[in-house]
């Protein structure tokens, strides 16, 4: 009978043991355990690098170019930038940097870098590009460009706050915006400098009267196919000149240039310096001519006589 009690009790054991084989022993999770869902400080920074890389791209006005969208997609576009800054910022993006830095796999934005050296400059420029400007597009782009330049520089300020830099580059961005004012303002102010720069442009007065030569001027202009009102033609010049070709000296024909003021099909007004040749026949000039070249600048219609 003990036999057979001692048996009984071994093969108790045998079951408990097969059966804690079976089960999968769990343990506890303990509060001040690293969550290794984490990425690593090494991971982490190479990702941290790649964000920075995008996010610091040198700005430029293209990205807020009007013809495409509009003033609205302008002004997307630079809240998309906002947007992209501040997620950066609430998700740790100082902490980020430092952490990189710690581990030596902190990077320098490569644009950061060329943005950095000069900035004074570059605001210079984008002022000067802005206040010669008669173009409302072209001023709302100077204008968006200085506004993402203060979120740029900002940015940059609150993930290395050590770099006096970056405090520096931000006042002067700021400041660049504050002396182009509000969206209105720079409205108003590319619609005064467009108005001043078209009451600045005068028909120069005719060297000579010759209706002859006027009407050959106005057959080449209409030929070109621009659709527009002719309202006046000043001739330029006293007489034909011989034009000869510059290496051999051979004549290829004679020009003239005149002053002709127009009015195209949207009612604007245009100055142009228009040249004519009439080509050389080898014992004479044709009757017609052609357009040999031209440059144009709008001006005032109140301005065409």
């Amino acid at each position: 009978m003990k036999i057979i009690h001692i048996y009984s009790v071994f093969l108790v054991f045998i079951s408990a043991f097969a059966s804690a084989q079976d089960t999968k022993i769990r343990t506890p999770k303990l509060s001040g355990i690293p969550n290794n869902n984490q990425p690593s400080p090494t991971k982490d920074a190479a990702d941290l690098n790649k964000e920075l890389t995008k996010l610091f791209k040198p700005p430029s006005t293209n990205e807020f170019i009007l013809e495409n969208g509009g003033i609205d997609q302008a002004e997307n576009t630079y809240q998309q930038f906002v947007k992209l800054c501040s997620d950066l910022l609430a998700n740790g993006g100082k902490a980020r940097v430092a952490s990189a830095k710690l581990v030596n796999r902190y990077r320098y934005p490569q644009g950061l870098s060329e943005e950095l050296s000069g900035f004074d400059i570059r605001a210079k420029s984008i002022k000067k590009d802005f206040d010669k400007s008669i173009e409302e597009k072209w001023s709302l782009s100077n204008y968006y460009l200085a506004k993402k330049y203060v979120v740029y520089w900002e940015t940059a300020m609150a993930l290395m706050p050590e770099d006096p830099a970056f405090k520096q580059n931000f006042e002067i961005a700021t400041q660049l915006v504050s002396e182009m004012g509000t969206l209105e303002d720079v409205k108003s102010k590319s619609k005064a400098s467009l108005n001043n720069r078209l009451s600045s442009v005068k028909i120069p007065d005719a060297v000579r009267k010759d209706l002859n030569t006027e009407n050959i001027f106005k057959k080449a202009f209409i030929a070109e196919g621009w659709n527009e009102t002719i309202s006046v033609i000043h001739l330029r010049d006293s007489d034909w000149k011989i034009v000869k070709h510059p290496n051999t000296g051979v004549i290829l024909g004679r020009s003239q240039t005149a002053s002709i003021a127009t009015k195209n099909q949207s009612g604007e007004c245009i100055l142009y310096l228009f040249t004519i040749i009439q080509d050389y026949t080898g014992s004479g000039y044709q009757s017609n001519a052609r357009r040999s070249s031209h440059n144009a600048v709008p001006m005032s219609c109140e301005n065409m006589h």
